[in-house]
Parts: C-alpha cells; structure tokens; sequence
C-alpha cells in the first residue's frame, strides 16, 4: 500500500526537497513545525522506509537540566537534497541562519550530527546546492552553494567532507 503515517507538517511553511537518482531510490525530506528535519526514501515503488529524524534528538524528557543538542531548521526554508555516487547530502539553513550539512552513504546511518558550514548569521534566504566532480578525484564530490545573504548572492564551495574550498563570492545583486 502507498500510504503510512504521515509526516506532521502542519505548521510547516515550506514545502518537501524531493530527490531521485539513478540508484532507482526516491528521496524526501522535510522540516516539521518545531524545525526538526526529517527523511524518508523507497527503492520499491510504494514501499517506503519511514520518516526518521535526521541528526542527534533533544533527551529533555529525561532530565530537567538538559542541553538540547538536536538541530533546529529553519521552518520557512526548504531543505535541499544532493546525491552524489552512493553519497547523500542533506543540507538545511538552520534556526540561527547558518548553512548545515549532514550526509550518509549508501544504506549506512545518517552521520551522529549536522555539520556547520558557515560560521555567521548569513544565510538569509533560499538555499541550492549541487555536486560535481571533484577536479583532484572525480570520484569524490565538490559541492556548491548558493544562498541569499541580506542584499547579495553568495557562492561557496565544500569538498565532500564539508571543507571550505576557496574563498565565498558575493554579489550585491544578480547582475553583477
């Protein structure tokens, strides 16, 4: 059967990053109202893995003195998907305006957490990525990204461990 439980997005202001690739494997992911992200996948049509948090969970039900160390999307941001080989990249804009990523490859887990990858509250608007070959290994991704920040358009790139490759370039407008 085609149906499950549905993902609560109710109070979600954006909409699912949907992903297919050449692994025959259909991919979602979602952001939920509290900023929570979630993924879910099928390699048989209809049949569907089930939505799983991505990233570490809060366990503050269990203690009153608890640090939160989930990780919290921002909710008006949808969140991109890359693949890239047996490699599947998740990226989102977090709560704080930051740039995150977290991968997993082949059928292994998610990695145990999001990775930063801009330092400061930039990330203003829309993100998109994408991968390439990287020029040094073809068999390993680049990944390129490109962001709103306040007035300009922002272009990074990331080695497929997240390291930054070379400098951002901003633009102040789409035109120049």
């Amino acid at each position: 059967s085609d149906t499950e439980t549905p993902l609560d997005t109710s109070a979600t202001l954006t909409t699912p990053a949907l992903s297919a690739h050449s692994d025959h494997g259909l991919h979602i992911a979602n952001t939920t109202h509290t900023g929570a992200v979630y993924w879910n996948s099928t390699f048989t049509p209809g049949v569907w893995s089930g939505w799983q948090r991505v990233g570490p969970e809060d366990d503050c039900v269990s203690s009153p003195f608890c640090i939160d160390p989930g990780f919290y999307a921002n909710r008006f941001t949808q969140p991109v998907l890359v693949m890239f080989g047996d490699r599947l990249y998740l990226f989102a804009r977090s709560a704080d305006d930051r740039l995150y990523g977290i991968k997993k490859t082949g059928s292994g887990a998610w990695d145990a957490d999001w990775t930063q990858l801009t330092s400061d509250e930039d990330v203003t608007g829309r993100i998109s990525l994408v991968a390439t070959p990287d020029p040094l290994n073809s068999s390993l991704p680049e990944l390129h990204a490109v962001y709103a920040s306040g007035t300009q358009v922002v272009y990074r790139r990331f080695d497929h461990a997240f390291n930054p490759v070379g400098q951002a370039k901003a633009w102040c407008n789409a035109s120049g």
